[in-house]
């Protein structure tokens, strides 16, 4: 099973071969770091609303981490 050098090889080919796995290969993502990601851009969205809103009425808003809101 002769492979070309710069196309990678991926599950049973490539243990087919014996080569290894490296992470950046593989699109597998654990689920609780998926959620982790989207809730973090929900809270981050939200900030960014909530900053918008209040700039509208002139009040100046920091959030991030030099707000101290996460």
């Amino acid at each position: 099973m002769d492979a070309p050098i710069d196309e990678p090889l991926y599950g049973s080919a490539a243990r087919a071969v014996g080569a290894v796995l490296r992470g950046e290969d593989v699109a597998l993502v654990r689920p609780y770091v998926a959620a982790w990601e989207r809730q973090r851009e929900r809270e981050a969205q939200r900030e960014r609303r909530i900053a918008a809103a209040l700039a509208s009425l002139g009040v100046d808003y920091a959030y991030g981490p030099q707000g101290g809101a996460a």
